[in-house]
Parts: C-alpha cells; sequence; structure tokens
C-alpha cells in the first residue's frame, strides 16, 4: 500500500482553514477539474441548518455514452451553463487521509471512488490546464443520493467559495457556484413560528446526529470505516427524520430545507402575443418584447431558474437544483411570414413552435376553423427548416390534415405539446387514433393537456354531467400507452390557458395525485418518469442529433427571405466590372511577380498615405508565393512583401 494518496476535495474541504481543523497536513497542493463529473448536493444533512452537503455525478453525456470527454477548463469568459467540478488535490499521508474519511462520516453517507483529475495553472487570463499527466486520485461520491435538488446552507456554500478564492480556481467556476440556490435566513423569509418549528425540531434531532457520530467513532475499524451494520442504522435515522420532516413536522410548522420555489424541474415559458397581428411587424414586436422578459426574468433569479436551449441543458440546470427554462412559441403567425425570424427565435433560445394557433396561417391549417386543408407548399418548407436549425415541431392546434402531413415529411420527432386524445374525449383540439399510430411510427411524443374539455368523459344522455378529475387525465395517459406506447406519452398542463384545472389537479403542487393514480393503474416507476420528462427530453436530443446531420450531410437548403436588391441594374454592372478590371490587375501583378523571382517586393504606383480601399490574396499557383494585394483610393495597386512591409 502506497504511503500516500492523492485526494481530490470540491466541497468545503477545499478551504485550508477547514483541512486544519480536522488535524490534516497535505505534503502538497494542486488545482484541478474532473471533466466527467459535475458538483451536486445530495448527501442528506439536517433540515433548519445544513439541508445538504457535497458530492458529484456523471455529466449527463458521460453517464448516457460512458465517453471521457476533453476537459473543459473555462476562462473568464465561458458562458458553458455548468462546468465540470473543480476542486483541489491533496497529497496526503495515509494517515492523513483515513483521517479525512472519518471525518466525512466514516463511509456512511461516501463511497470512495477513484476519478481522473487534470491538473490546472493559474494566470491571469483564466485557468488552463498543464501538460502534467493526469492525477489519479481518491474522492467522494454520495453512497444515497438524497434530495438532489435541495439548496446546501449559505454557511457551507461560504466555505466552497472562500476554497475557491483560496486555490485561484476559474473565475466562472466561482461564478457558476454563486448562482447556485442556497439555504440561508436572507433567501428564506421565516416567520416567528417556523423558527419556534425549526427550534423543537432541532433540540431532538440533534441530539440523535451526536449520540450517532460519538458511537460511529467507537465502532470504526483501521481504515476508518464504520460497520456496514452501523451504516445501515445511521440511514435508517436520517431517512426517517426526513420522512418526519416532510409528512408531520413540516406541515405543522413549515419547511426546513429552503421552501425553494421547486427542486428542480421543467418548465415551457411561452411567448404569446394575440392572433391578431398576423403578417405585421407588430406580432415580431411582441414575440421579442416576451422573450425578453424570459431571459430577464432568468437573469433577475440565476438561484431558481436556468435557462435550456438541449437537452443535456436540461439535466444540466436541473442537476443544479433550478428550473429548466424553456421557450416556446405559440404559432408561426408570429414569425411574421420570414425564416429569418425563424432562425433568430432560435438563436434567441426558442426551442420549439405550435405551427398555428386558433387561426391558419400562411403554413397550416388550424383546428379552430372549418378548413379541411393541410400543410402548404411553404408549410413544407418550413417543416424542413425547423428539421434543419433544430425547432421542434409543435403539432397542437392543427386540423387533422395538417398533422397527417407533417408525420409524413418531418425527419424528426415531433410533439403534440398539449392535446389529448379523440378516442377518449372527442373533441377538434385533440388527436386522433390514425395520428397516434402515425406519432408512434415518427418517434414523437403527444403531452396530454389538462384543460376539462378536452379531458372530460364522454357525457351519457340522461344523467348529470361528469366533474372533471384527475382520474380523467390519467385516462388519456393510459390510453396513449396502451395503443401506442407509453414511451409516446407525457404531460403537457398548460395551466396558462385555464382559469382552473381538473379536481385534485389544479396546479403543479399536484402533479404528485397524477403520480399516484398512475401507480394505482399499474404503470410502472421507469415508465412514469418517461411520461413526466425523459420522453420529451429523447425528442429534443432526437431533433438535435437531426438537424446535426442534416448540416453535415448538407441534405437540405437553407430557406431565405426574398430581400429587395440595394443597388440599381446599373449600378450592379458597374461594380462587377470594376471588380473584374481590378482581379485581372491582381492576375498580371502574380504573372509578373513569378517572373521576377528574385524580387522581393515591386511598387506598381506612388505610395500613398491613403488607407487601403480593398484587400485580396492571391491563390498560390505552383512556386508562386501568396502576395498581399492592397488597392489605394486612387486606383493604383501596391505589392507588399512577404512580411507585410511596404516595399
Amino acid at each position: 500500500m502506497a504511503d500516500t494518496v492523492w485526494y481530490f476535495g470540491y466541497g468545503s474541504n477545499m478551504k485550508s482553514s477547514v483541512m486544519i481543523n480536522r488535524g490534516i497536513t497535505p505534503l502538497s497542493i494542486k488545482v484541478g477539474v474532473v471533466p466527467t463529473h459535475f458538483l451536486t448536493f445530495d448527501i442528506f444533512g439536517i433540515p433548519y441548518t445544513e439541508p445538504s452537503f457535497a458530492s458529484i455525478a456523471l455529466l449527463p453525456s458521460k453517464s448516457e455514452t460512458g465517453e471521457v470527454a476533453k476537459v473543459n477548463t473555462p476562462s473568464t469568459t465561458d458562458t458553458s451553463p455548468i462546468p465540470p467540478v473543480h476542486g483541489v488535490l491533496y497529497q496526503l499521508r495515509r494517515d492523513d487521509y483515513l483521517r479525512l474519511i472519518l471525518s466525512e462520516g466514516s463511509g456512511v453517507g461516501y463511497d470512495e471512488i477513484t476519478v481522473e483529475a487534470h491538473v490546472l495553472k493559474t494566470r491571469s487570463d483564466g485557468t488552463k490546464r498543464t501538460k502534467e499527466q493526469p492525477i489519479m486520485a481518491q474522492t467522494l461520491k454520495a453512497k444515497y443520493p438524497w434530495r438532489p435538488n435541495s439548496g446546501p446552507s449559505r454557511r457551507y456554500m461560504g466555505l466552497i467559495l472562500d476554497g475557491c478564492k483560496e486555490h485561484n480556481l476559474p473565475v466562472s467556476y466561482g461564478r457558476y457556484l454563486e448562482s447556485l440556490p442556497v439555504y440561508g435566513a436572507d433567501s428564506v423569509k421565516k416567520s416567528w413560528f417556523q423558527k419556534m418549528g425549526a427550534l423543537l425540531f432541532l433540540f431532538f434531532w440533534r441530539r440523535v446526529i451526536q449520540v450517532l457520530a460519538r458511537t460511529t467513532k467507537i465502532v470504526v475499524d483501521d481504515s476508518g470505516h464504520c460497520p456496514s451494520w452501523m451504516g445501515q442504522v445511521i440511514v435508517m435515522v436520517y431517512h426517517f427524520m426526513w420522512f418526519w420532516h416532510d409528512h408531520v413536522h413540516s406541515r405543522i410548522w413549515g419547511m426546513g430545507h429552503g421552501d425553494l420555489i421547486n427542486y428542480g424541474g421543467r418548465a415551457v415559458w411561452y411567448a404569446k402575443p394575440e392572433d391578431n397581428a398576423t403578417g405585421s411587424d407588430l406580432v415580431v414586436t411582441q414575440t421579442l418584447q416576451q422573450i425578453d422578459l424570459i431571459h430577464s426574468l432568468i437573469e433577475k433569479y440565476p438561484r431558481v431558474l436556468g435557462l435550456a436551449r438541449s437537452a443535456d441543458e436540461v439535466w444540466q440546470v436541473f442537476r443544479s437544483g433550478r428550473l429548466a427554462s424553456l421557450i416556446g412559441v405559440e404559432g408561426l403567425h408570429q414569425i411574421a411570414d420570414s425564416v429569418s425570424v425563424l432562425r433568430m427565435y432560435h438563436r434567441l433560445g426558442v426551442r420549439y413552435i405550435t405551427l398555428t394557433h386558433n387561426c391558419d396561417n400562411r403554413y397550416a391549417t388550424s383546428s379552430s376553423t372549418a378548413s379541411q386543408t393541410g400543410l402548404s407548399d411553404d408549410g413544407k418548407r418550413i417543416i424542413q427548416e425547423m428539421n434543419r436549425i433544430g425547432m421542434m415541431v409543435d403539432l397542437s392546434h392543427t386540423n387533422d390534415a395538417t398533422q397527417r402531413d407533417v408525420l409524413h415529411i418531418s425527419k424528426a420527432p415531433v410533439i403534440f405539446s398539449h392535446s389529448s386524445c379523440v378516442g377518449v374525449t372527442p373533441h377538434h383540439r385533440n388527436v386522433s387514433d390514425e395520428v397516434l399510430d402515425l406519432l408512434q411510427q415518427n418517434g414523437g411524443v403527444i403531452m396530454v393537456c389538462f384543460l376539462t374539455n378536452l379531458v372530460a368523459p364522454t357525457p351519457v344522455a340522461g344523467e348529470e354531467k361528469q366533474t372533471v378529475t384527475v382520474s380523467h387525465v390519467a385516462d388519456h395517459i393510459l390510453y396513449v400507452g396502451k395503443r401506442i406506447g407509453f414511451a409516446h406519452v407525457g404531460i403537457g398542463s398548460d395551466f396558462d390557458g385555464m382559469l382552473h384545472g381538473p379536481q385534485d389537479l389544479d396546479d403543479v403542487s399536484q402533479y404528485p395525485n397524477l403520480v399516484v393514480e398512475l401507480l394505482c393503474r399499474g404503470v410502472s416507476d421507469d415508465q412514469i418518469q418517461n411520461i413526466l420528462g425523459l420522453n420529451v427530453l429523447r425528442v429534443l436530443q432526437a431533433v438535435e442529433d437531426t438537424a446535426r446531420q442534416i448540416r453535415l450531410c448538407e441534405s437540405i437548403t437553407m430557406q431565405c427571405d426574398e430581400i429587395a436588391a440595394i443597388w440599381t441594374p446599373e449600378q450592379e454592372s458597374w461594380i462587377r466590372q470594376a471588380g473584374e478590371s481590378r482581379l485581372f490587375l491582381c492576375r498580371l501583378g502574380a504573372t509578373f511577380i513569378a517572373e521576377r523571382s528574385e524580387a522581393s517586393s515591386i511598387i506598381c504606383g506612388p505610395e500613398q498615405s491613403l488607407g487601403p480601399n480593398i484587400y485580396i490574396p492571391l491563390q498560390r499557383q505552383s512556386d508562386v508565393p501568396i502576395v498581399p494585394m492592397i488597392f489605394w483610393p486612387s486606383g493604383q495597386m501596391l505589392l507588399c512583401n512577404l512580411k507585410g512591409a511596404a516595399a
């Protein structure tokens, strides 16, 4: 066994004083990054004080593919949504390492793993990877990931940030840490009643934890680990403590893990002006205003919200404990008949567009109108462009003919963002069985809507109208699952389009009621996870992959708007003739230089003090060097030597 161990610290133990207080003296210290993992806070803590502690998890793309990514060492200008975990590499004596394991809970909450850490060197312009060989280091990872979206305490996060500054970790990594949600007095407003509840809770449970900690130190073995039976007892106590807090204590006194708006998740923000602005500049202005508002909200509340522009970014924001925010546009009337506007929306973060809202437009037909036509020729071209740039196609609000047309021509999976099933509730907004079958072939997803008129059971003559409940929403989910598979169904509540929802499913806080209903009807845990979001993320990833393949193969030509020419035909002719004359002079000059191989430079015409007008590099021809060619306003030509200095 080696006398020393490299340990990668990424939490509070990045701060030197924490290591000193534990009686640990490192032999050597380096700064490093583990490119395959990112920072999480899913180690169980104690409500009201330290809700969670740091751990690490595989980056989503690495956990799915098993590939090892290139090390990401962001500079101060890096704006990636979540960086790989950065930390401090400590070379420790074996006894110091055992002391560290003991101080970290003796293996109760953490597993020891080996990671490949790349050494970083701090420079004035940012932190860069050195040419040193990666260090195989020991580090700790959550044994029982617990509350992956709970915020750490402000005190605990402060220790991590202090460690970042002390060891000069990248500024961008520090900014990322500062953006994460925390639990603290100034981030959560607690009433005197909640404070009283916290005191009562901690009065009992702190003593229980202290007894467990003392017992652990007594029974640890020579490797610093406690017996497995003791670890199981401690974990059971923690689980019961949190169960008591969640289901008993907090119902009376209030929550003790942050009262955050969310514990991670995904939401779609709609930019949706009125349909009556069709084809006008006003609709684009209104859409941009709403997209800007969404960006402003994310900027104002970075600890709660995070913009997601890809499937990976949804995972990354979710894992950081924030609400992954996707932007959608409801109706192609909002592009004002301009494919350029469509592309600009995509660049601003819009990731799906509903083809119509309640009115027909240039591209598609709405389900709310009497027309039975489907996609227009322009609509077929716009679908191709959406496939090319990676914009999800949303078929909600469209009629049956449009849906069939799109499902036959789209190269990428599509979604119905908020629709239900005609087979359960006949309604023009719902999707027919035949279209569901086509959706299965396409690989897309129908996200069941909660609007009561879309999920209400078919009324029976002579019977009183039923109250719409969560059970009726589950009917639609099960209908899709049984017909085309649970891989093709999701949830699309449309809460912003209703004044009230079904009974027991009136807002997002009642989603657990839907989950319970599905479990009671025999839907498996894996299927429910897919329904709650994984199916849509699969489609988003497939749309991204399709767009990447299309651009790589150039199988679809970019669509362009018709833009009026700024030059008259006479002006264009003059410019073309002038360019041809200059090109002739360039070729003449190249031939002249080739004939005078010993000449390093030549001047044609007097030297001018004015700046250059046109710069044309000559192409290499056999042994003729590339010569910079500069044209001056007088029309005379100056050839420069190969170093670029005027002869």
